[in-house]
């Protein structure tokens, strides 16, 4: 490692034209700002939770006792609950979209911009917990405007701990083990 943790690299010092090319390659304000970029990446923090317990939909299919009607009944209501819980499933695409939605009202950024936030599946290892059948699931989060600001990466957490998942994702809840 280099200066303040910054990887070491190469510089040619032929006079050959691949050596010349390599040079200005590496020189210059924008290749060493990127080199500073790729040597502090911006802050990640994970999130675990424990998931809803699963809707075991064989209890509700119907029997050959019921009637034709009574079947689509069902299976109505069956998909009338599978829209409504759908809405409340935890996935990395659900919590990314719900944290650029945040990301953007707090930070009054438009709505085309890219989001500073990155969202991304961290379970190495599902734990399942006997007491209820619930399992867990582990997010990492990159806070990508907080560079070099870590205070404010961990506030934000705090935010998605303590009122993003409760408010978007009520049936999830956060580990605290």
């Amino acid at each position: 490692k280099g200066h303040k943790g910054m990887p070491l690299f190469d510089i040619p010092i032929a006079g050959t034209e691949i050596a010349k090319t390599a040079i200005r390659l590496i020189s210059g304000r924008e290749a060493a700002n990127q080199r500073i970029d790729n040597a502090y990446p911006p802050p990640a923090i994970c999130v675990s939770v424990w998931l809803p317990i699963p809707v075991d939909n064989a209890t509700s299919a119907s029997t050959t006792d019921h009637n034709d009607d009574e079947e689509k009944n069902d299976a109505n209501n069956n998909n009338n609950n599978r829209h409504q819980t759908k809405e409340e499933i935890l996935t990395v695409e659900s919590l990314q979209k719900v944290m650029s939605i945040h990301h953007q009202k707090v930070s009054n950024i438009s709505s085309g911009s890219s989001s500073a936030v990155r969202v991304e599946d961290a379970t190495y290892k599902s734990c399942h917990r006997f007491t209820d059948g619930r399992l867990s699931k582990t997010f990492r989060v990159h806070y990508l405007d907080c560079k070099n600001n870590k205070a404010k990466a961990k506030e934000c957490h705090r935010m998605l701990r303590e009122v993003i998942l409760p408010m978007h994702f009520p049936t999830v809840s956060v580990r605290n083990d």
